[in-house]
């Protein structure tokens, strides 16, 4: 493979062009002078800097380094002093990107100096130095204070007019970079889109700089595809990113070879990523093809190669080990580790990575020691001040410096010992496998906790799913193998952090915050960014679903995402560099402990049920405060449709309505093979001690109303008498364990009751939701006719608050919301899967002349200050919405959980307004009465079935309300009547004042 003399001088080149700037400089002269021959005419050297900068923008690097050795001189002597900086800028650039890192370190520390002598820390070049640092991090890996830094320039760079501040691109892109290794793909694809925006704006000719935006937006692509596949098995044809990774790609090699010829560093890398495209696309000869393009343009054959090149040799690895060639796989493993190691020193995450794959293709080949000890040497790798390369011992979490990939080689450690121990049946292996999968946990909770946008989190959780698969699997295995209840609470806690993580990490980060002395001010703002931000997310998707052409508007919405991005960013760096207890409060990670549950259930009267859902198995822990069951049940191939057909017999009232005998056939079988695989014969004598169930579900297992599950065959046709799980337990559900505990508010609200009833206008309603939406609406069979007199009800019953008609605005709503303890919906909502941020409550349409449209979104809900102990949605389908693995359902009722509420009854499925205004009228006077929320929701069911017309006492119309988080009583707010009130403070102060009247007169008369 022949390579052209020009490239390969272009390292010898830049290393001479240091050399004779470092330690020459000062014995340089000019080579042109003016007239005088005293001050030396910078204008040559001005074209020469110009020069050397326009070839970096368009990817040519030859003879750079050489041109600025002749033009830094002149720069010094006649003190123009700005070029010299941005000549060190340069070559500062150069060097990071070859990775000599040292160098380049060396001419930022010499343009610090000079902009410490010249200028303050907001002069614009002081910009350019935060980039260039901030890359500099970068290269060696420290991604965490590479973005802090980048924050730092784009910052700087906003101060300036945007005709000045064109540099700012470079920063996004950069920036957008890093939060691909932080695996925020969420917001490397918004800085990633705005850099290709701004470029094909100020820079429509330049080919390179198009190219690379193209080029890098097509990582964070890729990288997302990879983060929503479950253990790095690609399903490129279903994941739309890979389909976008790959258009990017394309895009940019097809810019890159109108201005560039191979071999090309830009070249490469494009090359090497469409091989990574072709490979998870299973196109191995394509693949392999664009690995020797890249290759060649990397200078693999010459005696100074680039630095991508081990790259290369790693995923060559991954290619060769997915098409099961191992030997190559190790082959070219051990070329990328080789080269990393001269590459980056011994302190690297790429170098983690390389060994970390090398490890796992040690397990596919069952040589479990080696691969232990590959993993060991990514955790040494990863972490600072331990260098322990005996695979039995392990780093603490603190000593963590590369916090994915030690998360990576703890899971991957953990996996190795599970599969030797299947080799020789040694249980201290599965000890030791579950010791990694709690440093596991823990790096992930830390990774978590960083992350600043919901999707991000969402994202990394689906992630990890598969990993608390094996987990719960392992725990089994220790639990039947010992009988040891340790393992049984170990499954508890890994089954815990799994559940709900984003919406736990939420709760804890507000926790961490009112206890670590932050001030009411600073609370604010990143409420109020917090709230623009979930606004502009909503918008920002909308437009992309709506498939939206308007270039100026999807850009206005894009800034308008971004620049909030950039600032819930730097609010949550400086709270945690601030307030060292936000981060100790916020990372504090709880052992369970088995007796303490117990201890809450037991005072509950309950048992609980928490489930943990695989595709090939199902794990089962039932509670209660004497006795404990861990049970494991692979379903058979017809379970997955059982829950479809009972769901469908359950909530679509259509198919119920249609065919009676089909519907009433589909329910129970389904009910019953239901019941049968989810309470298993050794849960049920366990459940059977206690009235009362806590029913903790798991992916789709979300959607089941366990209420409405047989308990018996069926006999007859009547539904009013069938035995149902309902009939004999009182049933509750919750995300976690955690949320069934009881929670004390901030503040204690001032009245009882608000209930909200809204009267609909078609025409207003069709002019705020989108056609999808407003046919949805338009069709509702579960037309509202009773819910005003719901709320007038509830409103007696508590000596409450009942807003009716016009008067149920969302302005009113807001208003005041935060005064009550019990908040009631009976509107219509909206569900948008598409965008859960958008799914929304549907208040009166009469304006109040305010701002607000009378939809209250999701995102709306996570802001509001609420103190209510409870929320009642008394609305259709509040419980449904779109399902994330890991996490649940992103429903309505999940987003009041966010604003602090513990206590949610919401709805399965459509609610019929006739039996709902049965029930929950029922419902209320029990909570009046001081029952707990699952009996008063339990009793009214009950007492509605009893006198309910058979047609009526389908589960369609009574089993879709649940009640969610902690079930206590709702202790009610003590207040006297406003007339006893005003009576006794009149009469209060008149006593008070004939007191003072006489006993003043007394006074005086001593006195005299």
């Amino acid at each position: 493979m022949k390579i052209s003399p020009r490239f390969t001088h272009v390292l010898t080149l830049i290393f001479t062009g240091v050399c004779f700037i470092l330690f020459h400089q000062q014995n340089i002269q000019a080579q042109t002078n003016v007239k005088s021959g005293t001050i030396p005419d910078t204008s040559f050297a001005i074209k020469l800097y110009q020069k050397t900068s326009d070839a970096a923008d368009n990817g040519r690097y030859d003879s750079t380094a050489f041109w600025l050795a002749e033009a830094i001189p002149v720069f010094k002597k006649s003190n123009q002093w700005e070029y010299q900086v941005k000549s060190y800028y340069l070559l500062c650039g150069l060097n990071y990107r070859i990775r000599q890192t040292d160098i380049a370190g060396q001419f930022l520390d010499s343009a610090l100096q000079i902009l410490t002598a010249k200028t303050d820390t907001s002069d614009f070049l002081y910009a350019a130095y935060y980039h260039n640092k901030a890359t500099v991090c970068y290269v060696v890996g420290d991604y965490r204070e590479a973005r802090k830094l980048f924050f730092k320039a784009i910052d700087i760079y906003n101060l300036f007019p945007e005709t000045m501040n064109r540099k700012i691109v470079s920063s996004y892109n950069n920036l957008g970079l890093t939060f691909v290794q932080l695996t925020d793909y969420e917001n490397a694809v918004i800085y990633l889109e705005k850099c290709l925006d701004l470029n094909l704006r100020y820079n429509p000719e330049n080919k390179y700089l198009i190219g690379k935006s193209h080029n890098n937006l097509g990582v964070a692509y890729f990288d997302k595809g990879g983060s929503e596949s479950e253990k790095f098995d690609f399903d490129y044809f279903g994941k739309q990113s890979f389909q976008k990774a790959e258009a990017h790609y394309q895009a940019a090699y097809d810019n890159y070879k109108m201005v560039l010829s191979p071999p090309n560093i830009a070249l490469g890398q494009c090359c090497a990523n469409l091989a990574t495209v072709a490979s998870a696309r299973q196109d191995h000869e394509q693949c392999i093809v664009y690995y020797k393009q890249a290759l060649l343009n990397f200078g693999e054959d010459t005696d100074n190669p680039f630095p991508q090149v081990a790259t290369v040799y790693y995923n060559a690895g991954i290619s060769f080990k997915i098409i099961g060639q191992l030997d190559s796989a190790r082959y070219y493993l051990n070329k990328a580790i080789a080269m990393g190691k001269s590459i980056y020193g011994e302190k690297h995450p790429y170098l983690a990575d390389y060994y970390n794959y090398l490890g796992r293709v040690c397990i596919v080949e069952k040589k479990f020691d080696e691969g232990l000890t590959n993993f060991q040497q990514s955790l040494i790798i990863s972490c600072i001040n331990f260098d322990d390369t005996v695979y039995t011992h392990s780093p603490d979490i603190k000593q963590v410096l590369f916090k994915e990939e030690a998360m990576r080689g703890f899971a991957w450690k953990a996996l190795a010992l599970r599969e030797k121990y299947s080799m020789n049946l040694d249980l201290n292996d599965l000890e030791m496998a579950v010791t990694n999968y709690y440093l596991f946990n823990d790096m992930v909770k830390v990774i978590l906790s960083e992350f600043t946008n919901e999707e991000a989190k969402l994202n990394f959780m689906q992630s990890v799913h598969e990993n608390y698969g094996d987990i719960m699997e392992l725990c089994y295995q220790l639990y039947t193998k010992t009988d040891n209840p340790k393992y049984l609470e170990d499954a508890i806690y890994f089954s815990e952090n799994e559940k709900s993580a984003t919406l736990s990490a939420f709760i804890d980060n507000s926790t961490a915050k009112k206890n670590s002395g932050m001030n009411e001010r600073e609370l604010m703002n990143e409420m109020e960014a917090q709230e623009k931000l979930y606004t502009y997310e909503n918008e920002f998707k909308n437009l992309r679903l709506n498939n939206v052409t308007d270039s100026a508007m999807i850009a206005a919405a894009s800034d308008s995402l971004l620049q909030s991005r950039f600032r819930c960013e730097k609010i949550a760096m400086s709270m945690g560099e601030k307030y060292s207890k936000y981060a100790a409060w916020r990372n504090d990670h709880k052992k369970i402990n088995l007796a303490d549950v117990q201890a809450m259930l037991s005072q509950k009267n309950s048992s609980s049920l928490e489930y943990f859902l695989m595709d090939t198995a199902i794990y089962i822990i039932a509670l209660n405060g004497q006795d404990y069951v861990f049970s494991k049940v692979n379903p058979d191939s017809t379970f997955y449709n059982m829950i479809v057909d009972y769901r469908r017999s359950t909530s679509d009232f259509q198919f119920i309505n249609e065919d009676p005998e089909i519907a009433y056939s589909t329910f129970t079988q389904s009910s019953r093979a239901l019941y049968n695989t989810l309470i298993p014969e050794s849960v049920k004598p366990l459940i059977q001690q206690f009235p009362k169930i806590i029913i903790i579900p798991n992916g789709i297992l979300s959607y089941v109303s366990f209420d409405g599950l047989l308990t018996t065959e069926p006999e007859g046709r009547n539904y009013a008498a069938l035995d149902y799980l309902a009939n004999d337990n009182i049933l509750s559900y919750a995300n976690a364990l955690r949320f069934i505990e009881s929670k004390e508010n901030n503040k204690t609200p001032d009245r009882n009751y608000a209930g909200y009833a809204p009267e609909y206008d078609s025409a207003g309603i069709a002019s705020g939701l989108a056609g999808e939406e407003f046919a949805m609406f338009r069709d509702n069979p579960g037309l509202l006719k009773e819910h005003k007199a719901e709320v007038r009800n509830a409103g007696e019953i508590f000596g409450g608050d009942a807003y009716i008609g016009n008067d149920a605005s969302e302005w009113n709503f807001k208003q005041t919301a935060g005064n009550y303890n019990i908040l009631h919906f009976a509107m219509h909502a909206q569900i948008n899967d598409e965008n859960p941020l958008s799914s929304k409550f549907l208040f009166s349409q009469h304006t109040d002349n305010n701002n607000e449209d009378n939809f209250l979104n999701t995102y709306e809900i996570y802001n509001l200050n609420l103190n209510a102990r409870l929320v009642v949605l008394s609305a259709c389908n509040t419980a449904g919405g779109i399902l994330r693995k890991g996490e649940g359902v992103m429903s309505l009722s999940r987003a009041f959980m966010y604003s602090g509420v513990s206590s949610i009854v919401s709805s399965l499925w459509l609610a019929e307004d006739h039996a709902a205004n049965k029930i929950m009228s029922g419902f209320f006077e029990g909570i009046n009465d001081g029952l707990p929320i699952d009996e008063a929701l339990h009793l009214s069911r009950n007492r509605y079935l009893a006198s309910a017309d058979p047609v009526f006492s389908h589960p369609y119309f009574w089993a879709n309300f649940i009640v969610m988080g902690n079930n206590d009583p709702v202790q009610p707010i003590r207040m006297f009547p406003l007339k006893t009130a005003t009576f006794i403070a009149l009469f209060i102060m008149m006593a008070l004042g004939l007191f003072y009247f006489f006993y003043g007169r007394k006074v005086k008369r001593v006195r005299i």
